[in-house]
């Protein structure tokens, strides 16, 4: 905050983890906003990961046309890598069990948007996220046309300009 004397966060799932993380950190930040909040993952398998990292170190990811994404097309706008890490896989466990520890923390206005159609992230994710976070301005957002990757899927240009909407609203306080 050196530079700027307005700044928002945000990111898309582990990256609202990050966000959320910094937020409860950094109550000063003009706001934050959290695409598909990742405290709640829909794959299991993820608290097998602190014993399979040490068997397994890697697993190759489905193939990338093979998504939740609703837009046939979206997959060209969404770029990831073709293995996961193990290792990583329980770090986003350890992430997931900090942050959701901080979200009282979180005071900062606050901008959730999920998918009803997210196959990676729980149902009640975004919602437990919203009703744990200390914030008393956010706003929860729940769109129905899109998968995981929001920012890129059919609904991408309502995530933007809801997005939008929230940092003009905010920039000016």
């Amino acid at each position: 905050m050196r530079r700027c004397e307005t700044v928002f966060v945000g990111g898309l799932s582990m990256g609202s983890l990050l966000t959320l993380y910094l937020a409860a950190k950094h109550p000063e930040l003009a706001g934050a906003i959290c695409y598909s909040p990742a405290l709640i993952v829909t794959n299991p398998a993820i608290r097998l990961s602190p014993l399979l990292k040490h068997l397994v170190p890697m697993i190759r990811k489905a193939n990338k046309t093979d998504t939740d994404l609703i837009d046939p097309e979206a997959h060209l706008r969404l770029w990831n890598y073709d293995w996961l890490p193990l290792a990583a896989a329980h770090e986003l466990l350890k992430l997931i069990a900090e942050t959701e520890r901080l979200l009282p923390q979180v005071t900062c206005p606050l901008l959730v948007i999920n998918s009803t159609r997210d196959q990676a992230i729980h149902p009640n994710s975004a919602r437990r996220t919203f009703e744990l976070v200390g914030s008393r301005d956010k706003e929860l957002v729940t769109l129905h046309n899109s998968g995981h990757c929001l920012t890129v899927d059919n609904e991408w240009e309502s995530v933007a300009a809801k997005t939008y909407e929230f940092i003009q609203a905010h920039a000016l306080r």
